[in-house]
């Protein structure tokens, strides 16, 4: 491993008597797009607010080689569209200068240096003309956009993405795709990116994770594709081809997920 910036040894986490993630170990590479893949409740979020330092894991060590300190001033983070509150009545600058808060400090004092960073933020997402917008009048690609602007404005080590992509045309997803790469090459970004559209894995990411309480990690797939047409509640699902081997992530009827996690 040249230059690990996360690593998990053992790493397991429990939701009162139901296991989320179990003994979890890999590395993730300095500078890389790291996709996160797999069905609906196997874990991909617990993932992201393990790294997050959103919550603990019950048993195991993760380790980061952060340049700065671990703090939310290095670390940005994305949540689920579904998880924020759109009706809150605030502007976009507000939003993203929210994302300055570890340097603000309790006073929540905003200087122009703020402005200027958070108006920087904004222009690398293509938004600097909504700054004064209602963020519950944008639309839902312009939203995340916004949300990715507050992860990035502390200037960060390391991106965490949980579905950016949600509620987007095909347009609008690829325009956002692109944005992400630009960005994590201006500012030389580690990406972690939880998504369903396994079109966009091949085309960004350099390694990709299976997640469905075991972790299985892969380089980056000569074939992805997604041939199941039924969502990812089906019960069983194919997630993408590795050249000539299948994978898959299952779901088993009764809903729980199957712990092997990965199939041949």
């Amino acid at each position: 491993m040249n230059d690990p910036i996360i690593t998990f040894e053992n790493v397991s986490y429990r939701y009162g008597d139901k296991t989320a993630l179990s003994d979890v170990s890999l590395h993730i590479e300095r500078g890389q797009v790291f996709g996160i893949v797999g069905p609906n409740g196997g874990g991909k979020t617990t993932f992201l607010k393990l790294v997050a330092d959103l919550i603990k894991p019950d048993s195991g060590k993760i380790t980061f080689n952060l340049k700065g300190s671990r703090n939310g001033k290095r670390i940005g983070y994305m949540p689920q569209h579904a998880s924020v509150n759109w009706n809150f009545p605030i502007k976009v600058s507000d939003v993203i200068v929210m994302g300055l808060y570890g340097d603000i400090g309790l006073i929540k004092k905003v200087t122009h240096k703020h402005k200027d960073a958070a108006m920087d933020a904004a222009r690398r997402m293509g938004i600097e003309a909504l700054m004064n917008r209602h963020i519950a009048e944008l639309s839902g690609g312009q939203q995340q956009r916004v949300f990715i602007a507050r992860a990035i404005v502390s200037n960060p080590e390391l991106l965490l993405l949980d579905e950016p992509a949600a509620n987007m045309d095909s347009n609008s997803q690829d325009l956002l795709y692109n944005a992400i790469g630009i960005i994590r090459d201006e500012l030389k970004l580690t990406i972690l990116l939880v998504t369903h559209d396994m079109a966009v894995v091949p085309k960004i990411c350099n390694q990709v994770a299976c997640v469905n309480i075991n972790v299985n990690v892969h380089d980056k797939p000569d074939h992805l594709t997604c041939p199941i047409a039924d969502d990812y509640l089906g019960s069983e699902k194919e997630i993408f081809l590795h050249g000539k081997y299948p994978h898959r992530m299952v779901l088993r009827q009764d809903g729980e997920p199957d712990h092997s996690g990965h199939h041949h």
